[in-house]
């Protein structure tokens, strides 16, 4: 199963995994609750509420018949930030904004551009995130971990695709490469992202393929050009475009695998019966010689 897939895999086992605020994914219990509840009291009346034992009327004393009893709690943030790091992939920022700014992903921008590639997904206030799993389907905790869509009622605004969860040769297969403009430093838009993923796959590194056309992606312009002698000025035009297209085109197309040698049965011969053969066929052409007259 590829990186992908396992974190479809990991968000989808915890559909129905209550919410926390503060938490990420530890095992929901009332001294887990009490505990946020207490580092983050506005949180307080919500996180005793959802809890049977907690909340004041219907009160149980244990968790038996919860329907959480078992499951991990997450806020949204720390729901995301564990199911990244099922594979390994760490995402920093104590709250969803610093998430959004601090240096975790590979790829940045809007939902508008999206890339059909497992992601996670912001609103634009940066209240609230979740993860992108294809197909429209988004996954985030509110409530409760829950399935959505791009387009529910949630306004999902910004999306960020992790460092080390996609190769940038895998990433620029996802993207187009039919330019319709020259692209120069100070430019923004999905072609100046799709352009950097291209660059990075090739080598010429632009950083975060955030759509913006800053210094970092004019000098790999610049690289790529003097590479592929097109004149060297640093700005994206038509020709450069077009053998860039070319290029990452064929750096990501997928060779077939060698077909494998056949397989060739080894015969074990008797060295002895092997050495008598060899004397009986000499006889045989000593005899042949005899009637031939030679």
């Amino acid at each position: 199963m590829d990186k992908p897939a396992q974190i479809i895999a990991a968000a989808e086992s915890q559909l129905g995994s209550p919410y926390v605020l503060g938490a990420w994914g530890q095992e929901c219990t009332p001294a887990l609750r009490k505990r946020y509840a207490a580092l983050k009291p506005e949180s307080k009346e919500k996180t005793y509420g959802r809890c049977q034992v907690l909340r004041d009327s219907d009160q149980k004393p244990n968790c038996d018949g919860c329907k959480y009893k078992g499951k991990r709690a997450f806020d949204c943030r720390g729901f995301t930030h564990w199911a990244l790091g099922q594979i390994g992939i760490e995402i920093t920022g104590g709250y969803v904004g610093r998430q959004w700014s601090d240096a975790n992903w590979d790829v940045k921008g809007d939902v508008s551009d999206m890339i059909e590639a497992v992601a996670c997904v912001f609103l634009d206030d940066m209240s609230h995130t979740g993860l992108y799993v294809l197909g429209g389907r988004v996954i985030h905790c509110s409530g409760e971990v829950k399935r959505d869509t791009l387009t529910g009622g949630r306004k999902w605004a910004k999306l960020g695709i992790p460092k080390g969860l996609y190769t940038w040769a895998e990433l620029a297969k996802l993207v187009k490469g039919d330019f319709k403009r020259m692209l120069k430093r100070g430019m923004t838009g999905e072609d100046v992202r799709n352009m950097q993923i291209m660059l990075n796959a090739l080598g010429y590194e632009c950083g975060t393929a955030d759509g913006i056309y800053g210094a970092k992606t004019e000098n790999a312009v610049r690289a790529f050009q003097a590479a592929e002698h097109i004149t060297v000025d640093g700005i994206a035009g038509m020709e450069t475009l077009a053998v860039l297209a070319l290029r990452a085109s064929a750096f990501t197309q997928t060779k077939p695998e060698p077909a494998p040698e056949p397989e060739q049965d080894l015969v074990l011969v008797d060295r002895a019966a092997l050495l008598a053969l060899v004397d009986r066929l000499s006889d045989i052409v000593n005899a042949l010689r005899g009637l031939a007259g030679v």
